[in-house]
Order: structure tokens, then sequence, then C-alpha cells
């Protein structure tokens, strides 16, 4: 992102809530690296978080983005994005099955997880998810 050692050590620990407002630190980190273009999801990685989390898919209004810790498994990063395209409506939040992709926890998987039709069919309806 081009920041500078003082901006770099800023963010290195993101503390306050995850929020689908994002405030305080979590907007200042979304508030990096220039525009996200029309479209497009911007990921922002970090050292770590002050909360018990790995992710955040809270972001400031038409800027979707998410925030994801070094410590995050292989799927956080997927966990997140999918958090922004079934938006903050979408319930259940989390899904208690630790085989689906919005399980609480950001688990260690053995296999790739899985979706319920119900995700799938919101994320279909994102203006943010295209075919490919």
């Amino acid at each position: 992102l081009g920041l500078s050692r003082e901006e770099a050590d800023r963010f290195k620990q993101i503390d306050g809530q995850c929020q689908w407002t994002a405030a305080g630190e979590f907007f200042d980190v979304q508030q990096q690296g220039g525009a996200i273009p029309a479209g497009g999801i911007g990921v922002f990685f970090v050292d770590r978080f002050q909360q018990a989390l790995n992710g955040c898919g809270g972001h400031a209004p038409n800027r979707p983005a998410c925030i994801v810790a070094k410590a995050g498994s292989n799927f956080c990063t997927a966990h997140e994005v999918c958090h922004i395209l079934l938006t903050s409506g979408f319930s259940p939040v989390h899904i208690n099955s630790p085989t689906n992709l919005m399980h609480s926890v950001d688990l260690q998987r053995a296999a790739v997880p899985t979706l319920t039709q119900a995700q799938v069919d919101r994320i279909k309806r994102s203006p943010l998810c295209r075919s490919i």
C-alpha cells in the first residue's frame, strides 16, 4: 500500500469492533490503497486484531472491503468476502455446521468448505458477483 513506517506500525494491530459501518481503525485501514474499482471488493491484510477474530467483512457504505489477519486460515478471506456478497441483511449470518464456509469460527479445514443453496442463491444476486 505504500504506507510509511509510522502508518504501517499503526495498523499492525487493529483495535475496535467489527461492524458493518466500518468505524475507527477498521474504517481507517479500508481507506488505504486508493480507490477500489467499481464492482470490486478490497481485501486488506493485517498482522492481528485486538479482538479474538481473524477477519472482518464489515465495511463503509459503498466501499465493499474486508480485513483479514495473518493468522487466518486458508479459507478466512473467502469467508469474509462471502459476508460482503451475502450482505449484512442475510440471515443466518453464521452457520453452525463446521463444513460450511460461513461457520462462525475460522477453522483449519481438511476439505473445501461448502455453502447452502440459500447462500449460493444470495451470492449470485449480488451486484459484485459476476460469472466467469
